[in-house]
């Protein structure tokens, strides 16, 4: 049987279809997508600058307060934030305490301030003089500083 097929010479077939300009609902995906990724993005920017912001707040406050309360207060906050990044930290104290804070950078709370800050946390009895509160609070500065 043979069929004449000249009549459909003419007939092509469809070009296969464009994978660009992508169709709309690519489009929308893609922006959906892009904004999730940016919302958790700025989520988590200001939650760490929060946290970072109120502890400098904090910190700065604590210069306000008498010689007597001053180094409880910057005893916690330390303690607060090296618990917030290891709860490990939260069982040490006295000499393994400073020895902790002494291997940050920088820091260096001398046999004087770390004798000072077991007087003054255990007993409630320890004079201190400017400079040593100086240095005290230059060096949870620079703990801080590092560590948040």
């Amino acid at each position: 049987m043979n069929v004449d097929l000249s009549p459909l010479k003419d007939i092509h077939l469809a070009p296969e279809p464009a994978t660009w300009p992508l169709a709309f609902g690519w489009w929308l995906l893609a922006l959906v997508a892009l904004f999730v990724v940016m919302a958790i993005c700025v989520f988590f920017a200001l939650y760490w600058t929060s946290v970072r912001r109120a502890t400098w707040r904090e910190f700065k406050q604590l210069s306000h307060l008498s010689d007597k309360a001053y180094l409880p207060a910057v005893n916690r906050l330390l303690k607060r934030v090296a618990i917030y990044k290891d709860s490990k930290t939260a069982a040490l104290y006295g000499q393994k305490w400073f020895a902790f804070l002494n291997k940050t950078k920088d820091v260096h709370f001398t046999q004087e301030d770390i004798a000072l800050f077991e007087k003054r946390l255990y007993n409630g009895s320890a004079k201190m003089s400017g400079t040593q509160r100086k240095r005290i609070h230059r060096c949870a500065a620079l703990w801080l500083k590092h560590n948040l």
